[in-house]
């Protein structure tokens, strides 16, 4: 059983690996073909020349590349107006950033293009990709802003001319393609082992763990496959973006505390034990919250940012206590999550200093520079994963020593069957019981006179061949215990299933096969055995009155088969 067992895990795992390889090399070889068969796209940055308005107050002949400004509120309108360049826009489009913003495109004071305007939407921040006609050369453009998120924007990104628009997407992937690829790893990692959790969650309760990280996990590489923009390389839809970025980072952390609620919650005590239930309470009520506001009222998204970083503060700063004093106590430590936490601080650090030199000493959008928090995510994505398997590891380790303690508690030594404490708590599980069931009494003959002549290795030899015969007939359902040194007991759980007098059958016939062979004594037993709907017991008994009065019954009929043996071997004694 356990060769088969392994056999089936190796299929698995030889299986996901093969799955895995063959979509990575799908993968790489569309992309390399790609980064072969394509150069760099034309383009031209229109940053000179313009005519602004923000809130009210005019500029002219303005360098957006040097256009710098305070922090606007929300609802601030901002307008920029310059002339296209003179060139052929066939096959052209217009890259626009745009930070939490409505937008309108104009062409001669007519609308060509608006996002935000239609419908109440999640105002994300990314380029928008606007298609442009050929007869749009050398004409007025307006771009007209609506800030909606206020303390967020204080430039204005130049628009670009992209005059290749069929390979710019191409471009797109073969500058990413290193990074795509290893935000694909960790999504495809955590879809494989969530995978792999549901099909044996309902066979261990432990696999749910399992889940919970994938869950986290998964959140956390959509999170990163939208902030970093590599999803404009299939759309781009800010809306799609911003509801998959937001709830992505808003879920992950829930499932992540999940991951450790058990340890921290259930198996905790004193103020530990509720703060672990007050953090897990306010992150499930926030996703609950957000989820229900977004579908149903015009909620912007980013506008629960502030509340999103105070609670995932207070939750790691738990998490990283509970795990290190876990460590101090030499309890399950998260040793690996300690690790990974650090790295991916580390990156976080260095990425929220490039972002406020950028945003905030530079005046320049926040994805101008190259970030690598990817990177610390796939490192603190592995060392999650060894954390889990590592506590499954410390799991099964104890489980086997509790399970071999049990077995030396309950197993007779020298035969390998139950002893009496097994056999008095099967009992006691007969007492509960509304099936009928029965209870067989043994007592192994001439055990007495093979230790005097033959010497004490040949009674064990007797001991052992009849536990051994025993073992043979009754079903794997059935308790076969030694409870003296000649004594057993067999007990039947569902004796209309199970009847006693085919398995006495079965057992004499075998017997009979063994002795044929069998030196220097004969196998030889007295048995008898009584059911718990015997007609000779006292109406009226239940539980483990009814128990004991079966087993007294059962034995009383064990001693008068040992007496009409004996007599048998009187009135026909051996030659």
């Amino acid at each position: 059983m356990k060769e088969k067992n392994f056999k089936i895990k190796l299929i698995y795992i030889v299986l996901s690996f093969i799955g895995t390889a063959f979509i990575y090399y799908t993968l790489f070889a569309t992309l390399s073909y790609i980064r072969e068969e394509i150069s760099n796209v034309p383009s031209q940055e229109l940053s000179s020349h313009f005519d602004v308005i923000i809130d009210g107050n005019h500029f002219n002949d303005v360098d957006l590349s040097e256009l710098r400004f305070d922090t606007v509120p929300a609802g601030t309108e901002i307008t920029i107006t310059s002339t296209l360049p003179p060139k052929d826009l066939d096959n052209s489009i217009m890259r626009i950033y745009t930070l939490h913003s409505r937008i309108r495109l104009l062409i001669e004071n007519e609308i060509v293009y608006s996002y935000g305007y239609d419908k109440p939407v999640v105002f994300g921040y990314g380029n928008i990709h606007i298609p442009l006609q050929e007869s749009y050369s050398g004409k007025p453009f307006t771009l007209q802003y609506t800030v909606m998120v206020g303390g967020e924007v204080s430039a204005i990104d130049a628009p670009v001319i992209l005059y290749d628009a069929e390979h710019y997407y191409r471009d797109l992937a073969r500058d990413r393609m290193p990074f795509l690829m290893g935000n694909f790893t960790l999504i495809i990692l955590a879809l494989m082992f969530g995978a792999i959790a549901l099909i044996f969650m309902f066979k261990t309760r432990e696999m749910i763990k399992l889940v919970f990280l994938a869950i986290s996990v998964f959140g956390i590489g959509m999170w990163i496959f939208c902030s970093h923009d590599y999803i404009s390389i299939f759309s781009d839809n800010l809306l799609l973006r911003g509801q998959i970025e937001y709830m992505s980072f808003y879920i992950a952390p829930f499932f992540f505390t999940l991951y450790f609620f058990e340890e921290y919650f259930v198996k905790e005590k004193s103020w530990r034990r509720y703060a672990c239930l007050i953090i897990t309470s306010i992150q499930g009520l926030f996703v609950f919250t957000s989820l229900v506001l977004n579908f149903l009222t015009p909620l912007h998204l980013p506008s629960l940012l502030p509340i999103s970083h105070i609670i995932l503060i207070m939750d790691l700063i738990f998490l990283t206590y509970m795990s290190i004093r876990a460590a101090r106590l030499r309890k399950n430590t998260h040793l690996p999550f300690l690790i990974g936490f650090t790295i991916l601080i580390c990156f976080a650090l260095r990425d929220l200093i490039m972002f406020v030199s950028y945003h905030y000493i530079r005046h320049s959008s926040g994805d101008k520079y190259q970030s690598r928090m990817l990177i610390g995510t796939f490192l603190f994505a592995i060392c999650m994963f060894v954390d889990f398997f590592a506590m499954q590891n410390r799991r099964l380790a104890a489980e086997a020593e509790a399970e071999a303690f049990n077995k030396m508690a309950h197993t007779d030594i020298m035969t390998g069957l139950s002893n009496r404490r097994r056999c008095e708590e099967e009992f006691a599980e007969f007492s509960k019981s509304k099936s009928v069931f029965g209870i067989i009494n043994f007592d192994l003959n001439d055990l007495k006179k093979t230790n005097d002549n033959y010497g004490h290795e040949a009674g064990d030899k007797l001991l052992t061949d009849f536990s051994n015969l025993l073992k043979s007939v009754f079903s794997e359902e059935c308790l076969v215990c030694r409870t003296g040194g000649d004594e057993f007991i067999a007990t039947i759980p569902d004796a209309k299933r199970y009847r006693p007098e085919n398995i006495l059958r079965a057992l004499a016939e075998k017997r009979d096969v063994i002795n044929k062979s069998r030196t220097p004594l004969p196998l030889s037993y007295a048995c008898g055995y009584c059911l718990s709907n015997d007609p000779a017991l006292a109406k009226g008994l239940t539980g483990m009155e009814l128990v004991a009065e079966v087993n007294k019954l059962s034995d009383a009929r064990m001693y008068e088969n040992k007496a009409a043996i004996k007599a048998a071997q009187k009135a026909f004694p051996k030659a």
